[in-house]
């Protein structure tokens, strides 16, 4: 089924309970409108309100098909770097605040087991994961036969220590790190930090991933750290708490907040052959940790949140850029 085809068969499930006294025909041509004059995909039109927004009001906002031209054009080079989290790990060593182990290539079970006395609680992930997908978590209790583990479940995985975060972000929702995904924006050096968002986990998996796992967003303010919006889950309507521990989330403070964007500025400029970065950082007791970096940070993070369009900051950016 194509884009388009989607996105009208979620319009027509939808359009009863959001466009009270509008005809379904003109709801579809509406969308219609969108998706061929803005490039809006589905999930834009629906995330950013565009039912209920004037032909001005959605020309702010960045579309899915105006920020692929946007990143063709700069992000150019090799993204193997922020892709391949081996790559990734090895290049921001001052950056990512853990120790890790890749264990594919020659490293053996014996590698694997004096990893895991050292660092009993872990993070095992694909090397090349997206959204989170096969990530988990491992405890070791000394019971384990970790030798055999190792052969059967691990090799060629990426282990990384666990990531111990401030207490204030644990608070919101235990198990899982709560990070910041952050856009920077990098010219010469000179390091604009677009938007940032608040992700949280949902108690189920170890990641905070709002596509999965039951977690909610939520805007944070770039210059003060603190969150400014109700939370959001991927679908479904604003709640001022965490669903599933009761934490507010409107007006949190982010920890850390200054150290934070000094940190991201400088994980920046350390990647300078790629401009436009989307970073998922965690907040530790004394400072950061960054999880890792995205090439191709989609939009909707950093608009779904505030509902504000950001297509003519990433507009001003090209102009300087270029």
């Amino acid at each position: 089924m194509s884009e388009l085809s989607t996105g009208l068969h979620n319009l027509w499930q939808k359009s009863g309970e959001l466009f009270s006294g509008v005809s379904r025909l003109s709801c579809a041509i509406d969308f219609i409108f969108c998706y061929i004059r803005l490039g809006a995909t589905p999930s834009e039109y629906f995330m950013y309100k565009f039912y209920s927004k004037s032909h001005r009001e959605r020309k702010k906002f960045l579309t899915r098909r105006d920020y692929d031209s946007t990143y063709k054009r700069i992000n150019s080079a090799d993204t193997s770097v922020v892709v391949d989290k081996v790559k990734f790990n090895s290049r921001m060593t001052d950056f990512i605040g853990r120790d890790w182990l890749y264990t594919g290539g020659d490293c053996s079970s014996a590698d694997f087991v004096k990893f895991a006395k050292s660092h009993p609680s872990m993070i095992i992930k694909p090397y090349n994961a997206l959204q989170g997908r096969g990530v988990w978590r491992l405890d070791v209790t000394g019971e384990e036969d970790l030798e055999s583990l190792f052969e059967e479940k691990i090799r060629g995985s990426l282990v990384e220590e666990r990531i111990i975060q401030h207490p204030e972000m644990e608070k919101l929702a235990p198990g899982s790190v709560n990070c910041i995904r952050v856009i920077t924006l990098n010219h010469s050096g000179d390091v604009d930090i677009i938007a940032c968002t608040l992700k949280t986990g949902g108690g189920t998996l170890p990641v905070d991933n709002l596509h999965r796992g039951g977690g909610v967003g939520a805007a944070v303010d770039v210059e003060s750290g603190i969150v400014f919006t109700p939370a959001l889950p991927w679908e479904g309507g604003p709640t001022l708490f965490h669903p599933v521990t009761g934490q507010q989330i409107i007006g949190f403070r982010v920890p850390n907040w200054e150290i934070f964007k000094t940190r991201i500025r400088d994980a920046a400029r350390a990647i300078p052959e790629l401009p436009i970065i989307g970073w998922d950082c965690a907040i530790t007791p004394d400072g950061i940790a960054i999880v890792e970096g995205n090439h191709d940070p989609s939009p909707i993070l950093s608009q779904k949140f505030d509902l504000v369009g950001k297509r003519q900051v990433f507009r001003d950016y090209i102009k300087k850029y270029l």
